[in-house]
């Protein structure tokens, strides 16, 4: 899936997604307080959240639903948390400290050396990471087999 789902998230503040005033404007306070590129980290803080992951990983290989998913994730606040608040402040920490990790001036020579391939040791090297792994073939199949059809394999 190509990342326009979260083209909104971050063009608009997530502002298009989350239309409860109080989250919008923590979420703006910390945007107008920080580097421009803050969106984009809590894009990644949000999609990283285990419980967002597990929710990502166990749903069916298939595009509208896996989509679904993903632009549902800013609205669906995790169990862990009571208040929508509290996982946006999370959100907002994680976004930061992942900013310390990998600073924003790194972002374009990093995707580069990925997309060249040159990061493919590294990848390996941290193979805990499951979003970096190769997704399995059948997730780029135009049409999967059904039920009955795989029962009978």
């Amino acid at each position: 899936v190509e990342p326009y789902f979260s083209l909104s998230w971050v063009i608009t503040w997530f502002s298009h997604d989350i239309r409860d005033i109080a989250r919008a404007s923590r979420l703006f306070d910390a945007f107008i307080a920080s580097h421009p590129l803050l969106p984009l980290y809590v894009s990644v803080a949000i999609l990283l959240h285990p419980h967002n992951r597990y929710s990502l990983l166990s749903t069916e290989c298939e595009f509208s639903a896996i989509h679904t998913v993903l632009t549902n994730m800013p609205l669906t606040v995790p169990p862990d948390f009571d208040q929508p608040s509290e996982f946006d402040q999370y959100c907002i920490d994680t976004a930061i400290q992942y900013m310390e990790k990998v600073h924003p001036k790194n972002l374009i020579s990093l995707s580069r050396r990925y997309r060249k391939g040159l990061l493919k040791p590294l990848i390996g090297i941290a193979s805990e990471i499951s979003i970096f792994r190769t997704p399995p073939a059948w997730c780029f199949a135009a049409a999967a087999p059904t039920e009955r059809v795989l029962d009978e394999e």
